[in-house]
């Protein structure tokens, strides 16, 4: 299931571009009537006596008119179709209210980093059929009016085995606060090897309405990093601060 949300998450705030208005030459062969002077020597009889015949040599010039092929560029603008507005049902192209890139957010907690490098908040309405149609089977999207997603990565830069559960922590957003989606969220939990790093996407639902040009930033918590003996690695929790804007 967690191989199935994700993309169609992802292929909701995808961005449409425009395209542009392009120039280009054409050469096209047209043909001109062209007025042309013709000069002919022609033979005139001239007769002065009876018993006596002259010949005498005369230029008649006369005007005439020939077509002639003549080659013509012409410069054609070609203007594209413009995109068409994207239809709000199932989903509208431009779904993202919120999408921050390269946030780069890090915290340490016993040498277990955990990164927040992206978030991105879009209505449910908005969001593609297939989608909805994949979470609402859990009873979590029940009532869910915004859908967000974390994009998150854990390193271990330790030299033992340890535990942390980054796709369950909590999300606080105004005066809401949730729990991620552990089902619909990609695997960035359990137990990590000495030098291992993973990353993935963590999804999580809001019920209640939101005016996110108020609101600056969601807070993301996820409990410490543990060892194989269920001993905590430090003694604060991981705490982000996630700025939308």
């Amino acid at each position: 299931m967690r191989r199935t949300i994700i993309p169609l998450l992802i292929a909701a705030f995808v961005l449409v571009a425009c395209g542009s208005a392009k120039t280009v030459e054409v050469t096209k062969i047209v043909e001109k009537p062209v007025t042309v002077i013709v000069t002919q020597v022609v033979e005139r009889v001239v007769t002065k006596e009876v018993e006596k015949i002259v010949t005498k040599e005369v230029e008649v010039t006369r005007i005439v008119t020939v077509p002639v092929t003549v080659p013509v560029t012409v410069v054609v603008t070609a203007t594209p179709t413009p995109t068409p507005k994207p239809s709000p049902t199932p989903a509208q192209e431009n779904a993202a209210i919120v999408k921050l890139d390269n946030l780069n957010l890090e915290q340490d907690r016993g040498g277990v980093i955990l990164r927040v490098h992206g978030v991105a908040i879009a209505r449910w309405d908005d969001m593609p059929a297939e989608f909805k149609d994949a979470a609402s089977i859990f009873t979590y999207w029940d009532g869910v009016k915004y859908v967000g997603i974390l994009s998150v990565e854990v390193e271990n830069t330790t030299d033992k085995t340890i535990n942390v559960f980054a796709d369950q922590g909590i999300v606080v957003v105004g005066q809401e606060q949730v729990d991620t989606d552990l089902w619909t969220s990609e695997d960035v939990g359990g137990e990590f090897l000495a030098g291992v790093r993973r990353k993935g996407l963590i999804l999580f639902g809001l019920k209640e309405e939101h005016n996110f040009d108020e609101i600056d930033s969601i807070r993301y918590v996820v409990d410490a990093p543990i060892d194989d003996n269920f001993n905590p690695l430090a003694d604060a929790d991981y705490d982000f601060q996630i700025p939308l804007h």
